[in-house]
């Protein structure tokens, strides 16, 4: 499993050891140039969208591992844009403390530059 990328910031890798997902929220997400995403990743092919983001099969730039990626664009302004920030860390947190489970999809690792949010997950063997 590919942990943390190095966009995340200290506080929000600890508020997410914490006891709720509301305190992991608390924390900024620090944007970090160049994005590790984009050295760690080659995204391939869209395999759909909803209303929160796209999703991408991906493979590790090293290794060639194949996985799923989530894209959600962060920029838009005023409360919507802070919202939409808010609701991502906390899908994060959560994925991040879910058990290991044949029945859940497993969370790698969350970047985020550029105004994108990546979240790397499993890909599962279907699309």
């Amino acid at each position: 499993s590919h942990g943390p990328g190095p966009a995340l910031s200290q506080g929000l890798r600890m508020g997410c050891q914490g006891s709720t997902v509301e305190r992991a929220v608390e924390f900024e997400v620090k944007e970090a140039a160049p994005c590790g995403f984009r050295q760690d990743f080659i995204l391939d092919r869209k395999l759909g969208r909803g209303s929160f983001g796209t999703c991408y099969s991906a493979r590790a730039a090293s290794g060639g591992q194949l996985v799923a990626v989530k894209v959600v664009d962060l920029r838009p302004a005023g409360e919507r844009g802070g919202r939409l920030h808010a609701a991502v860390e906390a899908e994060a947190a959560i994925l991040r403390r879910l058990p290991k489970s044949p029945f859940v999809v497993e969370f790698h690792s969350h970047y985020v530059s550029d105004g994108l949010a990546y979240m790397v997950m499993e890909k599962c063997p279907f699309d």
